[in-house]
């Protein structure tokens, strides 16, 4: 059994947890404080698979499927991180060639519409940078409050 003195150092959500010894409340207190400790450069890939803007739909979900990834950065010609891609958006790309109400300028083939998409079509334009230096719980809470997944 655990002491209040053991409680006080636990947060609610590991309360709720209902531990069953005092082993478990002292492990939980621990696995939170490592997490607390991480750093965004200790949980960073450093080879990042990238993607060219002009990459067609179909390359792109070839490539993503085959490294085994969630997401990429697009970068132009030039290298500069342009847009992020990310499985959902390659989700979303085959139902909004569906759309029923689609641009004119889209035209009437759906399947063509989605060959011709491209990384920077499909891409999200604006990317969320974080320092190497940032605490991985701030980078979770801006993920949850930003909608990133």
């Amino acid at each position: 059994m655990c002491t209040e003195r053991d409680r006080r150092w636990l947060t609610p959500a590991a309360l709720r947890r209902r531990p069953r010894r005092c082993d478990d409340l002292v492990e939980a207190r621990i696995l939170q404080y490592q997490v607390r400790m991480l750093l965004a450069r200790d949980v960073m890939k450093r080879d990042v698979l990238s993607i060219p803007q002009a990459m067609p739909f179909t390359e792109i979900v070839r490539l993503v499927v085959v490294a085994g990834v969630h997401g990429a950065p697009v970068i132009d010609d030039q290298g500069t991180v342009v847009g992020f891609i990310s499985a959902m958006d390659l989700l979303r790309a085959p139902e909004q060639a569906y759309d029923d109400e689609r641009d004119e300028d889209e035209g009437a083939d759906p399947i063509a519409q989605l060959r011709c998409s491209t990384a920077i079509k499909l891409a999200s334009p604006e990317p969320t940078w974080v320092s190497p230096e940032t605490p991985v719980g701030e980078i979770a809470r801006m993920m949850r409050d930003r909608g990133i997944h």
